[in-house]
């Protein structure tokens, strides 16, 4: 027993350690913003970062006398480098697994666009599979086992499309002639983006892919249009960008609770959604939208505001540069990458900004770290509608919470995203669910643990 205790107080003293050198870290490198260059041109873009913030892609254009663009993947070890395109013609790369390891996007060739797959094993590999004439992707899933995007049918009109190692098909339209998959959910189950309906309006969709594929409709913002951009963690939040009641373009938040939420705008007129963090709640959304000079700046809305990222991180920004557009958003919120005006090179060049707060050793409790894993019975239980469910991290790491019913059928996700060492608590809301035994349960990394708790109405 004594050599047990022992060991839980040196474990405890090592990670008190680890912890101390990371905050210190952390203090050493701050908020930062990194212009990523071009290949030779004078343009650079980005469109999706991995989840730990150290690989971009994007495209950027080259020096060759052909003011081509070229398809690129930046990473911190070795800056940016071409992907080369399958043929004599431009490439873009539009999508980035999380790990960083699989890019899709499309290039010419031939003649016609073709959507592709790159992997450092295998280069550039077009997805032919479909029988295409043209085709573009344009999102891929978490784990990089999915493609969406759309390409040319028979009647040369344009279908979103879903591509994996064991099913490539065309998806339905909302009673029109054209549909484009834009982004699919980080757990790979939702495909969102536009099609026209029946009445040739372009309108924004979701698709469940458990559910026969069927294509939704999900309203505007009181306009005639509106397109989805961006799948949340497993669909439950999509944002892009409608037309008001003014046919104004505005970006929007949506969820099945409360529908299309206008974000607003900088000031201007418009204003266009892009990303979302991959959490339960999607509570962080990214993008572009004039100010009142109508300079497009690019935006973060976050606590039910809108905010320039110009002006919230004006101490990174040599005087004349200037943040345009913000594409893509990291999981966890950390890094967001996008396009602007570098000063310093006179270029509009893709960009990578970290926005990590410097964190205080002083105001940190440290003292107070769990030793272990532990996952509390939640209080109280039995409960009638709601109850909180309490856990104990030893260490930061990306964490999962989730609710099954009797029969392990998921029903409510209610963490899925990085929290930090410490002590932790979520809300359970019980109120469309019968009756009856459910199980909730805790993974991080290794560990997993799952308690039984009682719902009686």
């Amino acid at each position: 027993m004594q050599t047990n205790n022992s060991l839980k107080k040196i474990r405890k003293h090592l990670i008190i350690l680890l912890l101390v050198l990371m905050l210190w870290t952390e203090q050493s490198n701050p908020q930062s913003l990194t212009w990523l260059g071009t290949l030779g041109g004078s343009v650079s873009a980005a469109y999706d970062v991995s989840a730990d913030g150290k690989v971009v892609v994007g495209t950027a254009a080259i020096n060759d006398g052909t003011y081509g663009m070229r398809a690129f993947r930046w990473t911190d070890s070795t800056a940016i480098q071409n992907l080369d395109s399958l043929g004599v013609g431009n490439s873009y790369a539009y999508g980035l697994s999380e790990d960083g390891t699989v890019v899709v996007g499309d290039a010419s060739i031939s003649g016609f666009t073709r959507a592709f797959r790159w992997t450092d094993s295998t280069g550039l590999v077009g997805l032919e599979t479909l029988d295409f004439a043209g085709s573009f992707s344009r999102g891929i899933s978490a784990d990089g086992s999915i493609t969406v995007g759309y390409a040319q049918n028979a009647l040369l009109q344009f279908r979103a499309f879903l591509w994996s190692n064991i099913n490539n098909q065309f998806l339905e339209t909302l009673g029109g002639n054209r549909s484009v998959a834009l982004d699919i959910s980080r757990d790979g189950d939702v495909i969102v983006g536009e099609s026209l309906n029946s009445s040739g309006q372009t309108r924004a969709f979701l698709i469940n892919t458990d559910t026969s594929l069927i294509m939704v409709e999900l309203g505007t913002l009181g306009g005639n249009s509106s397109v989805a951009t961006s799948a949340g963690l497993d669909g439950s939040v999509i944002v892009g960008y409608s037309t008001d009641s003014n046919e104004q373009t505005h970006a929007f938040r949506w969820n099945f609770s409360n529908g299309m939420q206008d974000l607003g705008t900088l000031g201007g007129d418009w204003s266009q959604a892009y990303d979302v963090t991959k959490t339960n709640v999607g509570d962080v959304v990214v993008g572009q939208s004039p100010d009142s000079s109508g300079q497009t700046r690019a935006f973060i809305w976050k606590l039910g505001t809108m905010q320039d990222l110009n002006e919230i991180y004006t101490g990174l920004l040599s005087n004349g540069s200037l943040l345009k557009q913000a594409r893509a958003i990291t999981p966890d919120g950390r890094y967001i990458v996008g396009s602007g005006n570098n000063a310093a090179t006179g270029r509009s060049e893709a960009f990578l900004l970290d926005t990590e707060i410097s964190t205080s050793v002083e105001n940190s409790s440290l003292v107070n770290l769990p030793e272990e894993f532990t996952l509390l019975q939640n209080y109280p239980n039995p409960f009638n509608p709601s109850t909180t469910i309490s856990w104990q991290s030893p260490v930061s790491s990306w964490q999962t919470l989730k609710v099954y019913d009797v029969l392990g059928n998921e029903v409510a996700t209610l963490v899925d995203e990085y929290r930090e060492a410490g002590s932790h608590s979520a809300s359970f809301d019980a109120n469309r669910l019968s009756s009856g035994v459910y199980f909730y349960k805790l993974q991080s990394g290794g560990f997993v643990e799952t308690r039984k708790m009682v719902l009686l109405k």
